[in-house]
């Protein structure tokens, strides 16, 4: 009996093996699909990656080129403001020369107007005082004599 028990022991202990190694085929088999599935993942996750970064490197240089317009753009503008004010204090600077050269004339005129006149009038009052003195020295022997006090 102990033949047929070791037998029947050894049939059974088989029978658990097969069921072990059909177990161990099971859980490769398993983890050969979950695998497969992670690669499959992993490479479309990769291919979102590469598009998400085209998409950021087209966004950047689009950024880019958006940001040198506005760069020269705004440069531009201020070239353009610049000359424009610099024509304008040009235009300003040469219209004030010649409202103070204007001045300046019309002021020298009426000073040497005003010059001619007093010199003039001075005469006559020069005149004047010499056509006295001489009325004065004719009618009486009294001299006036000029600068003196």
């Amino acid at each position: 009996m102990e033949k047929d028990h070791l037998e029947i022991i050894l049939e059974d202990m088989n029978g658990k093996f097969d069921i072990l190694i059909e177990s161990h085929q099971t859980l490769r088999n398993e983890i050969k699909r979950t695998r497969e599935e992670l690669t499959d993942k992993i490479e479309d996750n990769s291919i979102a990656i590469r598009f998400l970064n085209k998409k950021i490197d087209s966004v950047d240089d689009s950024l880019n080129a958006k940001i040198d317009n506005f760069d020269n753009s705004l440069n531009a503008k201020i070239d353009s403001l610049d000359s424009s004010l610099n024509t304008k204090i040009d235009k300003l600077d040469s219209s004030l020369n010649a409202k103070i050269d204007g001045l300046d004339s019309s002021l020298n005129t009426k000073i040497d107007k005003v010059n001619e006149d007093l010199g003039a009038k001075i005469d006559a009052v020069a005149d004047d005082l010499k056509h006295h003195r001489e009325d004065t020295e004719i009618h009486t022997n009294y001299r006036v004599s000029e600068g003196l006090n």
